[in-house]
């Protein structure tokens, strides 16, 4: 086994996923998180017996290696994963972009037939 921690960056698809016994219970599909304001929220992981795409929160991982990635989930919890359902998008819109309720209507006007101010 790896004697290096990796960040939660450089997970790769198809890492295994251990649980707090050491015995593999998935593996990883993709990672959930923002890189560019470094927060990880989990890891999408598939398992067999499980259909469907799991979740594993990150505040269930417990440290991440190259070749694997280790959980405190026990053998019930982990088949017990909750469903992966992809977030839905947002937009979000800066107080420095232009301001004042004629940008605003604008900006609400141009998302409405889909075309970028």
């Amino acid at each position: 086994m790896s004697s290096t921690p990796i960040a939660w960056t450089a997970i790769e698809p198809n890492t295994a996923v251990v649980g707090a016994d050491g015995t593999r219970i998935a593996q990883v599909v993709q990672v959930a998180g923002d890189e560019n304001a470094d927060i990880f929220d989990g890891l999408v992981v598939s398992a067999s017996g499980l259909e469907g795409k799991r979740y594993i929160p990150a505040e269930r991982v417990k440290s991440c290696w190259v070749d694997r990635v280790e959980t405190d989930l026990g053998a019930d919890e982990a088949s017990q994963l909750a469903a992966w359902s992809e977030p839905p998008a947002t937009t979000v819109w800066h107080a420095d972009e232009g301001g004042g309720f004629g940008a605003r209507m604008k900006r609400a006007w141009n998302a409405l037939l889909g075309r970028r101010s």
